[in-house]
């Protein structure tokens, strides 16, 4: 059954009850019913069917809240595609311009957005506004437009919205999701999160992207359950909402990438935790990015003196090439943990040890020198493949080979929107034997007990003479090896010097905010610099330190390792401290 007949049938049986419900700026929930969903999709997919007919491409531009709801319902009942976007803090940003990007190249017709976003974003320089109209606009003309509604029959393969990627390594393309994929991956979503109509969940997710969108949004409207939004920035701002929503609420299901469970474990005192009561937490998925088995032990540590336990963590790996979920574990087993060799990962391999045994969540720690823990995502899900790959070769490999994670089966995308020769790339990937076609993730990873191990991003790969690693372990070395460095605000990239047989490594990292004036930095540099002597056999070509907040992400809170690069050699990053006296920039390119 596609989305908008579900909401008439879910409306028709009980008009009243609350389909979201939504923290507003006062910590107050609003609802949204049924009925009322139901009423304001048919107007505004009314106007769009007036004003553009279907299948045309939508923005949406919206902060989270219940008007983007009914806007994104509405696009999709007027079978419309849905293309959800950050709403841009500034005309100059990354999130103006990836905007400005979508519109000029995706031959997007309309947004659809607020008086008061339109306002000020355009209302200086009308010039550089798109084609746009409010929704308030739309509203205001009521039953006008619901009389021009026609519900609209989908198409299994109808592109129902496109999922921008995140831009952490590239530059964002959209994703055509069709409705064939979508109700397919939240079906898989739903047998591994055992979801119910009686499931309680909270999200603070963007929902302009595929976790925030596919697992918080739809998800919960096709299990039939009412889930509890709020807003990014509010978590952000005071990591302390998240969990105090989830004790309110007495959520079973919540979860967020890496870096969401690091922000709580760092940056909520003991003084917030009063009241508050995790008991009822039994799956806390962890995605996005690769899983940190120490932010897991940090966190799980952390919070459980407020009932939470080690084993409602529950790492998963998926993308939005996807639509969303690729791999899980089974509801109710912990994920695998894998002590493997560092030096053996450096040559693409996977060597077990020192314990050739199988850890898991409750009791794995990997503290010896040498090795690290990696942390399983479970087994892919139902109808689909994952086979692990050769990039260059296309050869499968086999256990003991790190390899390009490939993936095949009905939850794929149809492709990228606009791009033929990408979409043939990455989606029409064929093994050297001629078997395909599979999606090639660009992520690493390697099979252990048909159990997926996610080791690093094939494009953010760091080579170091030969020697390949990932540079989540680089800058985990370095975040640990001092209390000046913020953990998990850090990037480390390759650089070409100007002489060959120089380090081609730079990491640069945030400083703690207690850190800023002190007089440990020189310190703390070289204690960077003898972690990675010691746990990778590494010397960094140069370690910048950058005031909070310098290092870039997208607007999912991924590192932008390249973009980080880029100031680097353009000498735009004004470090605090460094271990060279002047960037690389004068004397070297990044590759």
């Amino acid at each position: 059954m596609w989305l908008y007949e579900t909401l008439e049938e879910r409306a028709t049986a009980d008009p009243s009850r609350a389909i979201f419900r939504f923290l507003n700026r006062d910590g107050e929930p609003e609802s949204l019913s049924a009925g009322s969903l139901l009423d304001a999709a048919r107007i505004i997919g009314g106007h769009l069917q007036h004003r553009v007919g279907t299948e045309q491409a939508i923005i949406l531009l919206f902060e989270p809240g219940l008007d983007f709801l009914c806007a994104l319902f509405g696009t999709l009942s007027a079978g419309c595609i849905a293309v959800p976007m950050a709403v841009p803090r500034n005309r100059g940003g990354s999130a103006a311009q990836r905007l400005h990007s979508v519109v000029q190249e995706g031959h997007v017709p309309l947004v659809l957005t607020t008086s008061e976003i339109a306002t000020r974003l355009w209302h200086g320089d009308p010039s550089a506004a798109p084609h746009h109209i409010t929704l308030q606009g739309i509203l205001e003309r009521g039953d006008d437009d619901a009389r021009h509604f026609t519900p609209v029959t989908a198409r299994a393969q109808q592109v129902v919205c496109l999922q921008y990627t995140s831009g952490s390594t590239s530059a964002p393309k959209g994703v055509m999701i069709t409705h064939a994929g979508l109700l397919d991956n939240l079906g898989r979503i739903q047998e591994r999160f055992r979801s119910t109509p009686s499931t309680r969940g909270v999200s603070w997710l963007p929902p302009y992207h595929d976790m925030g969108l596919v697992g918080c949004i739809f998800q919960p409207f096709y299990a039939g359950f009412t889930p509890l939004l709020m807003s990014p920035t509010s978590f952000v701002q005071r990591p302390a909402r998240w969990l105090s929503a989830i004790s309110t609420e007495r959520a079973q299901l919540s979860g967020g990438p890496t870096f969401a469970y690091d922000l709580c474990a760092r940056r909520i005192h003991d003084e917030q935790l009063v009241g508050i009561d995790l008991s009822t937490w039994e799956l806390a998925f962890v995605g996005a990015e690769r899983v940190d088995n120490d932010v897991l032990d940090a966190f799980g540590d952390r919070f459980s003196r407020c009932g939470f336990r080690r084993s409602a963590l529950y790492p998963c790996y998926g993308l939005a090439e996807a639509t969303l979920l690729v791999s899980a574990p089974q509801r109710g087993a912990n994920a695998g943990l894998l002590t493997v060799s560092k030096p053996s990962l450096a040559r693409g391999e996977v060597e077990i040890g020192p314990d050739p045994g199988r850890d898991y969540l409750e009791n794995a720690h990997a503290d010896q020198a040498g090795v690290t823990t990696l942390v399983g995502c479970g087994s892919c899900v139902d109808q689909h493949e994952v086979l692990v790959v050769d990039p260059e070769t296309l050869v499968p490999c086999d256990s003991t080979q790190v390899g390009e994670i490939w993936v095949r089966g009905p939850s794929l995308a149809a492709g990228y929107h606009r791009r033929a020769a990408e979409t043939q790339a990455v989606f029409q990937a064929r093994t050297a034997s001629g078997d395909g076609p599979y999606l090639r993730t660009g992520d690493l990873g390697f099979l252990f007990d048909a159990e997926l191990f996610v080791c690093g991003r094939l494009s953010t790969q760091i080579n170091v003479h030969g020697r390949k690693f990932a540079p989540e372990d680089l800058e985990a070395s370095v975040q640990a090896s001092h209390q000046a460095f913020v953990r998990g605000s850090g990037a480390a990239f390759n650089v070409v010097p100007a002489q060959s047989d120089q380090s081609p490594l730079v990491i640069v990292n945030e400083i703690a905010r207690d850190y800023l004036h002190s007089h440990e930095l020189p310190q703390a540099i070289r204690a960077a610099q003898r972690a990675l002597g010691q746990e990778h056999g590494l010397a960094a070509h140069d370690i910048v330190m950058v005031k909070p907040g310098a290092v870039p992400r997208t607007t999912s809170g991924k590192i932008q390792r390249h973009a980080c690069a880029e100031l680097y050699a353009t000498s735009a990053l004004s470090p605090i401290a460094s271990s060279r006296q002047r960037p690389i920039s004068s004397g070297g390119t990044i590759p």
